[in-house]
């Protein structure tokens, strides 16, 4: 288990409807860095990439040396873990940003799992894309 963990969701409400992404990173159970953006116009899945992106660009930034991802989409935590096919040509170009981030953090220093919904580091990143989505 890593030092900093990585807590990402992406959210959309309906078809043409409001989207959001939001991450946490925690490091000895304290949020040490957080981030959260509208994005419509995109999937739900898409939304999970980009908090997985933002959050792992966090973790470029300040030097992260491994980080521990949890997610409670199953379909981006099993492409990034090699368990599914990226199949999506739209997806294809988010899982290579992914990568590309993953590597330059080290190559077998992210670890991903899937997580319910009811964790509770899940539903504050969940709670965060609804108050972005409700424009709170």
């Amino acid at each position: 288990m890593s030092e900093y963990s990585l807590f990402c969701d992406g959210a959309k409400r309906g078809n043409g409807g409001p989207g959001a992404w939001a991450f946490v990173i925690v490091a000895d159970e304290k949020v040490v860095g957080k981030g959260c953006e509208s994005s419509n116009d995109v999937t739900s899945n898409v939304n999970e990439y980009l908090a997985l992106i933002a959050g792992l660009k966090w973790c470029v930034k300040n030097g992260v040396g491994a980080v521990d991802v949890y997610q409670d989409s199953q379909l981006v935590s099993r492409q990034m873990s090699g368990e599914y096919a990226v199949r999506s040509p739209s997806m294809m170009k988010l899982y290579d940003t992914a990568v590309f981030l993953e590597d330059l953090i080290g190559d077998a220093a992210v670890s991903y799992h899937w997580v319910p919904r009811e964790h509770p580091w899940i539903k504050i990143v969940d709670k965060m894309c609804n108050d972005k989505m409700d424009g709170v």
